[in-house]
Formats: C-alpha cells, sequence, structure tokens
C-alpha cells in the first residue's frame, strides 16, 4: 500500500524527473563562500614561510637590504591578506538564514562584499609595489624578470577568475533581498 502510494506520487512528478534535479550534496552559497575563504586563508599563511625561504636566499638577491626587506613586506602582505579572508569568513559563517530574515542576510552580504571589493582595492597597489621593488633588487637576472612577468599575468587572469566566482556567489546571496 505504501510503497503503491509512493510510486504514484513519484510518477506524477514527471516520471523521475525531480530525482535527475535534486542534488542533497549541493552546497550553498554561503558555504562556497566559507569554502573559498578558507582556502584563501590557508594560501596567505603557506606563503609566510614560503617568501623567507624564497627571498632570503643570496643567491637571488645580493643586497642584503633585499634580503631583509622584501620577505617582510611579502610577510606583512600575506598576513594581511590572511586578517582580512579570516574576517570575510567568519562574517560568512556568521549569516544565519533560519533566524535572520532575508533582508539581513542581504545587507550583511552586501556589506560583506563591499569590505572584500575594498580589500582588494588596497591589496592589489601594494603587491605592485612589492613586485616593482623585487625587480629593482633583481634587475640583473633577465630571466627572472620575465618569469616576474608570466607569473604577473597569470596572477591577474586567475585572480579575475576567483574574483568573478566570489561576486557570482555574492550576487546568489543578495538577489533575493532587492525584490
Amino acid at each position: 500500500m505504501v510503497s503503491n502510494n509512493y510510486s504514484r506520487a513519484w510518477s506524477s512528478m514527471g516520471n523521475g524527473s525531480f530525482n535527475s534535479n535534486f542534488n542533497p550534496d549541493r552546497k550553498t552559497a554561503l558555504e562556497k563562500l566559507a569554502a573559498m575563504y578558507r582556502r584563501f586563508m590557508t594560501v596567505a599563511l603557506i606563503l609566510v614561510p614560503y617568501s623567507w625561504l624564497t627571498f632570503t636566499r643570496p643567491n637571488l638577491i645580493e643586497n642584503s637590504t633585499g634580503r631583509i626587506l622584501l620577505p617582510i613586506l611579502f610577510s606583512l602582505y600575506a598576513l594581511s591578506a590572511f586578517l582580512i579572508d579570516r574576517y570575510l569568513y567568519h562574517g560568512i559563517r556568521g549569516i544565519d538564514c533560519f533566524r535572520m530574515t532575508v533582508k539581513e542576510v542581504g545587507e550583511r552580504a552586501y556589506r560583506l562584499r563591499r569590505i572584500h571589493l575594498r580589500s582588494i582595492c588596497f591589496l592589489v597597489p601594494v603587491i605592485i609595489v612589492f613586485i616593482g621593488l623585487l625587480g629593482y633588487y633583481v634587475v640583473s637576472n633577465i630571466y627572472f624578470i620575465y618569469g616576474m612577468v608570466a607569473g604577473s599575468v597569470i596572477g591577474v587572469m586567475i585572480g579575475l577568475w576567483n574574483l568573478r566566482k566570489f561576486m557570482v556567489e555574492y550576487k546568489m546571496l543578495t538577489d533575493n533581498e532587492e525584490g
């Protein structure tokens, strides 16, 4: 009896087409944003010791001032990126769709989106200055300069791709608030 009712209900939904569209493992926009921020936090923390291992090598940078200045500046950059991503991660994790109204969720997501974009306005000029300083200290190694240019181009493309992914998820959160 129960299986007959179940079968009839299932067939009334379009011969099981509901099953093909439903994915219980699908993540929400909040979960995707939190996962992306967590990934970016991890990368930023990994970059701190990496900068000390890379920029303090005497065969890369012969100037002793550069061997001290570059890892300090890059570590500060990576730590500030980590702190910004950590703040945004906890802000996203603090959004509770069950206790907050749709308007509150949209407003908080919009505020976090603005903070994200402002942090980009801060971090991009800082990394451009850092790349300029790095080029100044390794100007004698033309292949390193070529690698910096290629890495910068690839980094910009990856950064824009990730920014688009972030903005799509933020749009999913703020679209319902506008209506």
